[in-house]
């Protein structure tokens, strides 16, 4: 027969660990919210002066400009960048890839046509390619 008590220590020792992390998740949330606030404010207030850089003695924060693509809906589309993909041997590689990876390879090919001189690339299949303001922070 089971030693019920040992599996009640055990219970209230899990119980009392998951609602330790659930407070500790709320917590959290909060907190990362307060981040995305102030990012955002920062990030607002060097635009409104007109610089991407600053620096004090806490560090430095810094505006980084991404492009960001998704993965074509239309038909038409997606045959032409499957047809892409085909064409540069990367079809079965990169079929089902998730957005991580779509953008790394957009932001590879893109860098090279640019080292080439192609300052009109365009990836067949993907359009709306969008420019993504990111706030980035170094302490000093």
């Amino acid at each position: 027969m089971a030693d019920i008590g040992r599996y009640k220590e055990k219970m209230r020792g899990l119980k009392e660990m998951r609602a330790k992390a659930a407070e500790l998740k709320a917590a959290k949330t909060a907190v990362e919210l307060e981040v995305d606030k102030l990012e955002s404010e920062l990030k607002a207030m060097l635009e409104e002066d007109g610089e991407t850089k600053l620096s004090t003695e806490d560090g430095t924060i810094y505006l980084s400009f991404i492009d960001q693509v998704s993965m074509p809906k239309d038909p038409e589309q997606k045959a032409l960048f499957y047809d892409f993909l085909r064409e540069k041997g990367l079809y079965e590689e990169m079929v089902s890839v998730n957005s991580q990876k779509l953008n790394g390879f957009y932001r590879k090919e893109a860098e090279a046509a640019s080292e080439r001189g192609d300052i009109l690339f365009s990836m067949p299949g993907i359009e709306g390619v969008h420019k993504v303001v990111r706030v980035n922070f170094r302490q000093g």
